[in-house]
C-alpha cells in the first residue's frame, strides 16, 4: 500500500492480529497527531515502531521473530477514521 491509499479492513488471520489492528484505532486519534502519513506497526498492544515506509516495519517484525499474522501494519491518515464504519448494505434481492 502507498502513501494516499486507504487501510482496508479484511478479516484478521488470527485473534492476535485482530487485538493489533484494534490497538491502532485505539490509538488512532494520538497517532494523528505525532505520526500524520507515516506507517505504525503493531504486535498485539505493544506498538512495535513507526516508519516511513510500510516494508521497513513488516521487515522489523519480521527480523522479531514474528508470524505474518502476528501483526499488523497500518497507515496512519485522517481517513483511517473512517475506516471502521460499519455501512449498512441493502438486503439481497
Amino acid at each position: 500500500m502507498q502513501p494516499g491509499q486507504h487501510n482496508r479492513i479484511v478479516a484478521p488471520a488470527s485473534p492476535f492480529q485482530a487485538r493489533s489492528t484494534d490497538a491502532f484505532y485505539r490509538n488512532l486519534p494520538e497517532l494523528l497527531k505525532k505520526h500524520y502519513g507515516k506507517w505504525v506497526a503493531y504486535h498485539g498492544d505493544e506498538c512495535i515502531g513507526v516508519g516511513r515506509t510500510q516494508s521497513e516495519l513488516y521487515q522489523e517484525c519480521l527480523r522479531r521473530g514474528f508470524k505474518d499474522d502476528e501483526f499488523d501494519v497500518l497507515l496512519v491518515t485522517s481517513q483511517a477514521l473512517s475506516d471502521r464504519e460499519v455501512i449498512p448494505l441493502p438486503p439481497n434481492r
